[in-house]
């Protein structure tokens, strides 16, 4: 059982991790490098693990970010539903989620554009398929102009515009 549950727990994980090791090493290179060889006792080992821990995280660490990003909004939504949907999940986890990715949407220009993204693949799909639902295509403007108002740093940008 253990085997067959690893690659569903991985999937949501997979943001986690690169955060975590983005986190990880960039507190290796500022906090523990510099504490176990002060950069007075001239440790040039120190220094070159500093320096490509440093250069490993100038290189790949925006790249997997984004990725991240978009693994939190094209993939984790679908698994969800799936979980939901074979009893492996709460009725309550797309809720949770769906804070989850506000929040995130909010604090992150990465999640941001995925979301960005997403949104402008879903409109292009809804207005070429004349086969869909009319209830599919108001469902979809309700769920976009919900998001529209709780998106309070647009708001608070665009009061500030009609103030001035």
């Amino acid at each position: 059982k253990l085997i067959h549950e690893i690659p569903q727990k991985t999937v949501t994980l997979l943001p986690y991790i690169a955060f975590s090791t983005f986190h990880t090493l960039i507190y290796i290179r500022n906090e523990l490098i510099p504490t176990l060889f002060p950069p007075t006792a001239n440790f040039a080992l120190a220094r070159t693990v500093s320096s490509q821990i440093g250069q490993f995280i100038t290189k790949y660490q925006n790249e997997a970010l984004k990725v991240s990003a978009y693994l939190e909004i094209y993939l984790i939504p679908p698994y969800i539903l799936i979980m939901i949907l074979f009893g492996r999940a709460s009725i309550a986890t797309p809720f949770l989620y769906a804070q989850f990715v506000r929040f995130r949407y909010f604090f992150s220009p990465m999640t941001k554009e995925a979301v960005l993204d997403l949104r402008k693949r879903g409109e292009v799909w809804i207005e070429k398929n004349e086969k869909l639902p009319a209830i599919v295509r108001q469902a979809y403007v309700w769920v976009r102009v919900y998001i529209e108002k709780s998106d309070v740093e647009s708001n608070m940008r665009a009061q500030q515009q009609q103030a001035q």
